[in-house]
């Protein structure tokens, strides 16, 4: 893209794809202004005012990191079978609880709420993915809400075994 020296306006994008293939490389970028039109864009300290946009994308097409590439296959796995997992010991809660036929199992429902948020960091994690591989940004409300239901399932297991290790789930009556 220029400036146009006439009307002082931008002329059509213009776009180039540059490739590399063998190692990683650092670009330089420069401006030229040979017959000085662009006297309104040099601040008061001399320095240019320019604003630019570039997006760089792998060859693969993606705005993925040499340590992010393949990485949604796992993830995405990892959340089916995590979910898989969670409906089913969910439901082994549910019958428990509905036949009454014992207390409720309060270490197992805290386990149950740490899977739940671990499921939903992974889903929302996924999703956030899944747009990054696209526009290298994301969608920055999952990669929050990833993040914050995460801490939430660390913070849980977290207290269910310091729980466990002060004998929260020892029951007296037992030992003897």
């Amino acid at each position: 893209m220029s400036l146009d020296g006439s009307s002082g306006e931008w002329t059509e994008w213009t776009s180039a794809r540059i490739g590399q293939m063998v190692k990683n490389r650092i670009w330089y970028f420069t401006v030229r202004d040979c017959q000085n039109r662009l006297q309104d864009l040099v601040g008061a300290d001399d320095s240019w005012k320019i604003h630019f946009e570039l997006e760089v994308v792998n060859t693969d097409w993606t705005h993925f990191s040499y340590e992010q590439r393949g990485f949604m296959l796992p993830l995405t796995l990892l959340y089916l079978v995590s979910f898989a997992f969670l409906v089913i010991k969910g439901h082994q809660f549910y019958e428990s609880y509905k036949r009454n036929d014992q207390e409720i199992d309060w270490p197992f429902l805290m386990a149950l709420g740490a899977l739940l948020f671990q499921n939903g960091s992974y889903f929302l994690e996924t999703v956030h993915l899944y747009y990054y591989k696209q526009d290298g940004e994301g969608i920055l409300f999952f990669n929050v809400f990833s993040q914050i239901s995460s801490v939430c399932s660390q913070f849980l297991i977290t207290v269910f075994l310091v729980l466990v290790s002060w004998g929260w789930t020892i029951k007296y009556e037992k030992l003897q």
